[in-house]
């Protein structure tokens, strides 16, 4: 391995962060109303769910969730969006965010 290549690997080892998830554009969820956005249009402002559920009532369940935590610095983030549609409308909308 080139040596200028090792030393690219090693820097992003050692500058780096571990993540999970999938970064969602968290602005969007202000445009995200009750009884009149559908599921189409949550999948176009926020992209896909990184899971979706159905509960055995017909309520269809998405959940959005990114977090990243630095290495070798203190704190970490994670912002975790779930929405609930009925019929393909949504009926409710929680989300958490931490920052340490």
């Amino acid at each position: 391995m080139p040596k200028h290549l090792l030393l690219l690997v090693l820097a992003g080892l050692f500058l780096g962060c571990a993540t999970s998830g999938r970064p969602y554009n968290t602005a969007a969820i202000n445009n995200i109303e009750i009884g009149k956005t559908t599921q189409n249009e949550v999948i176009a402002m926020l992209g896909p769910p990184l899971s979706a559920r159905t509960l055995n009532n017909g309520i269809n369940i998405y959940d959005y969730t990114y977090a990243e935590a630095p290495f070798f610095t203190e704190g970490s983030n994670v912002d975790s969006l779930q929405i609930e549609f009925f019929k393909g409308v949504v009926i409710d909308k929680y989300q958490w965010l931490a920052r340490n």
